[in-house]
């Protein structure tokens, strides 16, 4: 029988491996919606019914909700979805050089500026920010016994020593590749 507690800490554990032998962290596109899309999982996890499962969705609701932090989260990101609507700033390209352009936009709310996605931009930032956040409420609200908690340190650690050990096959073998794949 499945527990949401022992789901939400499988789903905490793909993330945790994920985003480690992920090759740049959250550098590429895709890594970034993968990594956004396993926190949302692990999130819904609180919410989803299971058979014999402490707390209900209704009480997990609850907690949320007297969450200091989810309001600060909340606050933040409403904050930034502001910036990333109220454009002040648009990237301009010619003839290999850019440059920022100044454009309408009502003065007295946050501004943003209008940047490729893949450098970096308001919605950028939003979903890095809000795949940690929805992380810190899976743990503070889904993880209730510290076996939850070792079982995740095991997790990393188990995960960090097997990095380790490839790193110094790497290096003792002087291998250019990293991982024996990606040129270093």
């Amino acid at each position: 029988d499945l527990t949401r507690e022992r789901a939400i800490v499988i789903a905490l554990s793909l993330q945790i491996i994920f985003l480690a032998w992920c090759r740049g962290g959250l550098v590429y596109e895709w890594i970034l919606y993968t990594f956004t899309g396993l926190a949302a999982v692990g999130f819904s996890l609180l919410f989803m019914p299971f058979s014999h499962s402490y707390p209900t969705p209704r009480e997990n609701w609850k907690s949320l909700l007297k969450f200091p932090v989810f309001w600060l989260c909340l606050l933040f990101s409403s904050y930034i979805t502001i910036q990333a609507l109220n454009i002040a700033w648009v990237r301009k390209v010619k003839a290999g050089m850019s440059w920022m352009q100044s454009i309408q936009h009502i003065n007295w709310l946050p501004s943003g500026m209008e940047t490729p996605f893949y450098r970096m931009n308001p919605w950028r930032i939003l979903m890095i920010m809000g795949s940690a956040s929805l992380i810190i409420f899976t743990v503070k609200i889904g993880i209730r016994h510290s076996r939850s908690f070792m079982r995740l340190f095991w997790v990393f650690a188990i995960n960090g020593m097997i990095f380790t050990a490839i790193t110094l096959v790497q290096k003792l073998t002087k291998t250019p590749l990293m991982l024996g794949f990606y040129k270093s």
